[in-house]
């Protein structure tokens, strides 16, 4: 979507709604990563809530791995109670029972979702 700048579109029934709506999820994905790279730029810790074996094969570049599972215990390694937190993963479940988690024990949460355009392949061994 970069570079799209203001182009006009013209939309005729059912599939122009479908490019339409895509044309909208890239841009706010575009704006999600923006957002990311600002809050993790000036130190918030990522958090990938996946299972270590998804972690494995492929994670966002510098997260931490702490399994949903471990989430309670283990945070207090990487962040502060008050701290923004980035929560990514596979797994839309998994990193908004994280998120949820995390609110309650005091953190500020942000969903740093998880794409292929922001994740590091790990090969398989």
């Amino acid at each position: 979507m970069h570079g799209m700048g203001t182009k006009e579109f013209v939309l005729i029934g059912f599939g122009g709604t479908f490019v339409l709506v895509t044309i909208l999820f890239w841009w706010l994905d575009d704006m999600r990563r923006a957002k990311v790279r600002l809050l993790s730029s000036h130190g918030a810790p990522l958090v990938d809530v996946g299972l270590a074996s998804d972690y494995e094969r492929s994670h966002m570049e510098g997260a931490a791995n702490i399994p949903l599972e471990e989430l309670e215990t283990r945070i207090g390694d990487t962040a502060s109670v008050g701290q923004t937190v980035l929560v990514c993963g596979h797994g839309f479940v998994r990193r908004a029972r994280g998120a949820r988690l995390l609110r309650a024990m005091g953190y500020v949460v942000t969903n740093a979702g998880f794409t292929r355009a922001s994740m590091t392949e790990r090969p398989a061994r």
